[in-house]
C-alpha cells in the first residue's frame, strides 16, 4: 500500500488561467497512477465541471518525460485482490467522468504516453503529442490490470476493432507521429506543449493554438465530442454547428444562422449555420467530383456496403446520444427516437446488404447478338427530409442512394438538424470519401430550392407536405431531373364490428397519438362501424385522457412535445375548428410541463364528417376524426374519399372482408389488425396527392439507378 506521506502529497494539481483549468498529473518522472491519484483526478474533474471560470479542460503529465505511464505496479503488487477490482472500478468512474465532463478536454501529450496512461488520454476529446517526444501504445498488456476500465472500447472506437486487437495483443508502441497517422494523435504540437515554453505563461493562446492545431478533416471517434470552427451544446454535449461538405467542416457563405429549439422547453439549443446558394453550389460540386472520381467510383460494390455496415454499427455504438440528441431537438419522447435510431441502423446495414446484390439480366434477343443490361448509379442526389423522423427518413434516402453508387447532399429540416450533422462525422469515421455525403442545414425557400433547380443534380427524392412537393416536381422540370415524393397522408383506420375491439382501440390510439401525431401515415380519421361506434369512443376516450403530456426525456413519457411553436400553433388552429364542427370527446386543449414547451392534449372528435376541416386536412398533431359508418361499401367510399393515399388500416376477423377491403382502399401501405409497423424491405409509399415513389425495400433502390442496355456483336 502506499505510505501516508504519499496519500497526502498532491498528486494532481489544479488550477485555472484564463479561463483554460489545468489539471497536471503530478508524480514524475512517470506519473504513474495510485488510487490515490485517481481519487484526486476525479476531484479535479469535477471542480473544472463545476467552475464557472474554466471553458477549457487542459490534462498533462508532471516533467517532460511521460504523461503517464499508466497504473502503479508497485501498488498493484502489494494490495488485495479485492481492493485491485475496487480501484479498477474507481478507475473506470474517474475516466467516464473524464470522457463525458461537458468542457472541451485536451490531452496534452508531453512524454510517453503508455498503458494505462493511454485510456485516460483517450478519455479527452483532443489529444496533442509533443513533437518527438515520446511513444504511445499498450507495451505490456494484462487484461486482467485494469477490466471494465473503458479503455479496450475507446481504443476500439478510436482506431478500429482490428488495429485495437492487434494492439492490445503485440503491445507495439508507435512513434507520436506513427499515432497521428492512426487516429491515436490528433495533432503534433512542437514545443507548444513543453515547461518552460513562452505558450506555457499564455494558456489562453495555448488554447487557441491547440484547437488551430487540429485539422478541420480530423475527427475525434466520438459522437458529441466535435471539433470545428463552429460549435454548440446540447445539455452538456458538444454537438456541431457547421455545414459539411467535401468532408469538411465549414461556415455558411453568408453567416446566416438557424436557431436550434428545444420545443419541450422552449430553450434554445444550438445556432446552426444556415446553407444559401454558393453553399449548395460547393457541395454538389464535392458530390459532383467524388461520383466522377476513383475514391468512390474505384469502389467495389461490396466495398460499398461495407462502409454502410461499418456506419451502421458506428451508429448503434452511439445510439443513446444520438436518441437524445434527436429528443431535445424534436420533441418526441426518448423511448420514440430510440426506436428511430435502432431503425436507422437496420436501414444502414440492410442497403449495405444490397450494394453487391444489383444485377442486370441477359436479354433473348432475335439472332445472335449478346445482349445485358446493368443498373448504373443516377449520380448526385439532393435528399431534402422533415422535422418527424429527422435521422430514420435521412436515411430512406442516403442509404439506397449511397449503395447504388450515388452521392448525397442532404437537407435536414431547418427545426432538426443535429442529428444529420452528428450523422456526417459517422459517415466519414466510416471512411466514406470526401463529396459522397454532405450535410446542408437550411430552409426549404433558400436551401432546398436551390438544391432542387440545381442543374448538376440528378435526383430529389423528397418528404414533406404535398403543396411543397408539387413546388418541387415544378422547380425539378426545368432540368428534367428524377423525383421521388413522399408526401400528405389523411389514412384511414378502419374498425368493423366483427374486430377484436380491444386490440383494434389500442392500435387506433397508437395510430394517431404516437409521436404526437406527427406522422405522415397517422390514422387521423378513424372510421367506426355504427354498431360498435359508442363502446370504441367510450374506450377511446378514456385512453386519452390517460395519456399525458410529460417530459420527454422521461423513462414512462408517450406523449412528447410538438416540434415547434409554429406547428404547436397550427394544430391548435385545427382543433378549435373542430371544436365548430364536431364533438369534442377527450383532450383539446394546449398545455406546458414544467410551465414550458408546446404540448398539446391527446384530443378525439366525434360526430365528425367529409367535409369539415378536421377530416378533410393534414393536422399533423395528436387530433383524432370519429367517422361513423353503417356497412362495407360505404367504409370503403369514406375511406377513400380523400385527395389523399399514404397509409389504411383495417380491423375484422372476416380475412375475406379484410382481402376485399385491403383491395378497394387507395392507398400505398395497408395494415390489417395492426397499424404503423414499418420494416426496412417493406416499401412504403403513397398513391394519389401523397406523392411516387418508393422508400424501403428492394424498389427504393431502382429509384437511384438507371438501366443501360448493351448489345454485343457475336
Amino acid at each position: 500500500m502506499a505510505s501516508t506521506a504519499a496519500e497526502t502529497k498532491t498528486l494532481v494539481e489544479y488550477r485555472v488561467e484564463d479561463g483554460i483549468a489545468i489539471l497536471e498529473l503530478n508524480d514524475p518522472p512517470a506519473n504513474t497512477y495510485t488510487y490515490e491519484m485517481m481519487r484526486q483526478l476525479d476531484e479535479c474533474i469535477l471542480t473544472a465541471r463545476m467552475d464557472d471560470s474554466a471553458q477549457v479542460i487542459i490534462l498533462r503529465g508532471k516533467g517532460e518525460k511521460f504523461f503517464s505511464a499508466g497504473a502503479n505496479i508497485k501498488m498493484l503488487s502489494e494490495v488485495t485482490p479485492r481492493f485491485k477490482y475496487f480501484f479498477c472500478l474507481h478507475a473506470n468512474e474517474t475516466l467516464n467522468r473524464l470522457e463525458h465532463t461537458p468542457k472541451l478536454v485536451i490531452g496534452a501529450l508531453n512524454g510517453h504516453t503508455v498503458g494505462g496512461g493511454l485510456e485516460i488520454a483517450m478519455a479527452a476529446d483532443i489529444r496533442l503529442a509533443c513533437k518527438d517526444n515520446g511513444k504511445i501504445g499498450l507495451p505490456e498488456v494484462n487484461l486482467g490490470v485494469l477490466p471494465g476500465t473503458g479503455g479496450t472500447q475507446r481504443l476500439s472506437r478510436i482506431v478500429g476493432k482490428s488495429r485495437a486487437i492487434e494492439m492490445m495483443v503485440s503491445g507495439r508502441t508507435f512513434s507520436f507521429e506513427e499515432a497521428k497517422e492512426v487516429g491515436l494523435v490528433n495533432h503534433q504540437a512542437g514545443g507548444l506543449l513543453r515547461h518552460g515554453s513562452a505558450v506555457r505563461e499564455r494558456p489562453r493562446d495555448r488554447a487557441r493554438a491547440a484547437a488551430a492545431a487540429v485539422p478541420e478533416r480530423r475527427r475525434d471517434r466520438r459522437v458529441g465530442r466535435v471539433r470545428g470552427e463552429a460549435l454548440g451544446r446540447v445539455h452538456g454535449r458538444v454537438v456541431q454547428t457547421q455545414l459539411f461538405i467535401h468532408n469538411e467542416w465549414r461556415d455558411a457563405a453568408s453567416g446566416q444562422v438557424l436557431e436550434v429549439v428545444n420545443p419541450a422547453t422552449e430553450e434554445p439549443l444550438a445556432a446552426v449555420q444556415a446553407a444559401g446558394g454558393a453553399d449548395v453550389d460547393a457541395a454538389v460540386e464535392a458530390a459532383r467530383a467524388c461520383f466522377e472520381g476513383d475514391a468512390w467510383r474505384g469502389l467495389s460494390a461490396r466495398q460499398r456496403g461495407a462502409l454502410l455496415h461499418r456506419a451502421g454499427e458506428l451508429l448503434h455504438e452511439r445510439r443513446k446520444v444520438m436518441a437524445e440528441l434527436e429528443t431535445r431537438q424534436n420533441g418526441k419522447t426518448l423511448f420514440e427516437s430510440k426506436i428511430d435510431v435502432a431503425s436507422t441502423v437496420e436501414t444502414l446495414k440492410y442497403y449495405g446488404g444490397w450494394a453487391d446484390k444489383l444485377g442486370g439480366a441477359v436479354l433473348p434477343v432475335n439472332g445472335d447478338d449478346l445482349v445485358y443490361t446493368v443498373r448504373e448509379p443516377l449520380g448526385v442526389v439532393g435528399a431534402i427530409v422533415p422535422w418527424n423522423f429527422p435521422l430514420n427518413l435521412a436515411s430512406w434516402k442516403f442509404a439506397p442512394a449511397l449503395a447504388v453508387g450515388c452521392t448525397v447532399v442532404l437537407k435536414p429540416a431547418p427545426e432538426t438538424p443535429l442529428t444529420a450533422l452528428a450523422m456526417a462525422e459517422i459517415m466519414q469515421e466510416a471512411g466514406f470519401p470526401a463529396g459522397a455525403f454532405n450535410v446542408l442545414p437550411g430552409d426549404g425557400p433558400t436551401t432546398g430550392a436551390a438544391l432542387v433547380r440545381h442543374p448538376d443534380v440528378d435526383k430529389i427524392a423528397f418528404t414533406g407536405s404535398t403543396a411543397v412537393g408539387k413546388q418541387v416536381m415544378r422547380d425539378a422540370a426545368d432540368t428534367v431531373k428524377r423525383v421521388t415524393l413522399e408526401l400528405g397522408g389523411k389514412s384511414p383506420n378502419v374498425i368493423f364490428a366483427d374486430a377484436d375491439l380491444k386490440a383494434a382501440v389500442k392500435g387506433a390510439q397508437n395510430g394517431i397519438f404516437y409521436g404526437k401525431g406527427e406522422v405522415c401515415a397517422a390514422g387521423s380519421r378513424l372510421l367506426v362501424e355504427r354498431a360498435v361506434h359508442d363502446q370504441v369512443v367510450e374506450q377511446l376516450a378514456s385512453r386519452a385522457a390517460q395519456l399525458e403530456p410529460g417530459d420527454p426525456m422521461v423513462k414512462g413519457t408517450r406523449l412528447g412535445a410538438i416540434a415547434s411553436k409554429r406547428q404547436h400553433d397550427k394544430v391548435m388552429s385545427y382543433i378549435a375548428a373542430g371544436k365548430q364542427e364536431a364533438t369534442l370527446v377527450a383532450g383539446g386543449n394546449a398545455a406546458q410541463v414544467n410551465g414550458k414547451g408546446y404540448f398539446v392534449e391527446a384530443t378525439v372528435f366525434d360526430g365528425a364528417q367529409p367535409g369539415m376541416k378536421i377530416v378533410d386536412e393534414e393536422i399533423f398533431g395528436p387530433v383524432l376524426s370519429v367517422i361513423a359508418f353503417d356497412d362495407v361499401e360505404e367504409a370503403v367510399r369514406l375511406a377513400n374519399q380523400t385527395m389523399y393515399g399514404l397509409a389504411a388500416g383495417i380491423w375484422t376477423k372476416d380475412i375475406h372482408k379484410a382481402f376485399r377491403v385491403a383491395r378497394a382502399v387507395r392507398a400505398g401501405t395497408v395494415w390489417i389488425n395492426t397499424y404503423n409497423l414499418y420494416d426496412t424491405a417493406a416499401p412504403f409509399g403513397g398513391f394519389k396527392a401523397s406523392g411516387f415513389g418508393r422508400d424501403l425495400g428492394r424498389e427504393a433502390l431502382d429509384g437511384y439507378s438507371d438501366t443501360k442496355t448493351v448489345w454485343v456483336a457475336l
